[in-house]
């Protein structure tokens, strides 16, 4: 298997799941891992798919507490149980966690000239789904208009709608630009967004035109600065404990797929910790990857926002950085893309960089571990040791 599966004593069929297991669980033998949600003592979602093209499916094999599992069985029908593992599947777009997902899919039609301000040309087109969390959908109006749709568990949708139109106002005639907010049912956990215009940076550094790159990260770059000069009083602040304790918690999944590979993971969070940098507080992305940056000749739009929290800027310029090194060993982008998109953005990198970059080092390292297995026990060395 791809991911790996953790040895976790309150979840016992977790780490005994075989490929048989998950046939029967599934009813196909072509199963795919996407990946796996691990909360160590209280559950864990293994994300899964099957089928291609518009057969395609998603669905979710949920390994729960006893008491919790049985409840969960028993109030909610539609959820298949596994004997033999103790688990519960359910298939998209059913989600016992995230009920408002089911619901937004069903009543789609009805709902569209709220979102997306008319009828809708075809029923909304799944993008990516994060179980139990959210899921972003392109959905295109009659009008031929495309927007993205987002569903998040526990959201304040209106909150974010504020403060995008907020940061839409403060940057009107900039470099910057936010995607605008075109619906939002806060009863439902909904938000809908006019699509961003231009090609992401992603897709730029695929090409690996070095040239290209350098002048696509400048331009995003400058951009950045725009929202780090921005004001937004009502953005949580972010604390030192904000920035270590996920790192703690890749950390730990780390581990579980190469023990060498924890130990250094966890003394990096141990040395950052004792020699924490002094925090600057300005608007930032929070969570920049490559396909969040969009890019036109004189504009950059940032999307999924609402990552967005008061925080250090150099946090924003290390999470990418360490995303882009991914690129050459996943194989979306050459490596000399990547030389290119740092040399052309160190130079922009605050005091704090290399605090964060070391722990964007371990994000990065977690993404492999997820998605890769135990098979990428030297790439997760390599990645930290970076």
């Amino acid at each position: 298997m791809r991911t790996v599966l953790p040895s976790d004593p309150a979840l016992p069929g977790l780490h005994q799941l075989s490929e048989t297991d998950l046939a029967r669980i599934t009813g196909t033998p072509l199963t795919e891992i996407l990946r796996l949600r691990h909360h160590p003592g209280l559950r864990a979602a293994l994300h899964v798919a099957w089928g291609t093209g518009k057969g395609r499916q998603e669905g979710v094999i949920w390994f729960l507490r006893p008491a919790k599992l049985s409840h969960l069985v028993e109030t909610r029908p539609h959820l298949r149980f596994d004997k033999a593992t103790a688990t519960a599947f359910e298939t998209f777009p059913m989600d016992h966690r995230l009920p408002e997902l089911a619901a937004f899919f069903r009543n789609s039609a009805a709902l569209a000239p709220r979102l997306i301000g008319g009828s809708a040309a075809s029923r909304p087109q799944l993008v990516r789904y994060r179980p139990g969390l959210s899921a972003t959908f392109r959905w295109l109006s009659d009008a031929g208009l495309s927007h993205f749709v987002k569903v998040e568990r526990k959201a304040d949708t209106q909150n974010h709608a504020d403060l995008q139109n907020d940061i839409k106002c403060q940057t009107e005639g900039s470099l910057l630009a936010l995607p605008a907010v075109t619906g939002c049912l806060a009863e439902r956990g909904v938000i809908a967004y006019a699509a961003a215009q231009g090609e992401s940076l992603e897709e730029v550094l695929a090409r690996g035109d070095e040239a290209e790159t350098i002048r696509a990260v400048t331009l995003m770059q400058e951009a950045l600065q725009v929202l780090w000069s921005c004001a937004a009083p009502t953005l949580r602040a972010m604390t030192l404990d904000d920035y270590l304790r996920p790192a703690r918690r890749a950390a730990d999944l780390i581990a579980e797929a190469d023990a060498q590979a924890g130990s250094a993971a966890r003394a990096i969070i141990a040395a950052a910790a004792v020699t924490p940098p002094h925090l600057r507080q300005v608007p930032i992305h929070a969570d920049l990857k490559p396909d969040h940056v969009f890019l036109e000749p004189s504009r950059v739009t940032l999307i999924d926002t609402e990552s967005m929290k008061c925080g250090d800027p150099d946090f924003d310029l290390a999470l990418l950085e360490a995303r882009l090194d991914l690129g050459p060993r996943t194989g979306a982008f050459p490596a000399r893309a990547v030389q290119a998109a740092r040399a052309a953005m160190r130079p922009a990198a605050g005091p704090n960089f290399e605090w964060f970059h070391r722990l964007a080092r371990i994000h990065a390292a977690k993404f492999l571990a997820q998605h890769r297995g135990s098979c990428a026990a030297t790439d997760l060395r390599e990645v930290l040791s970076a």
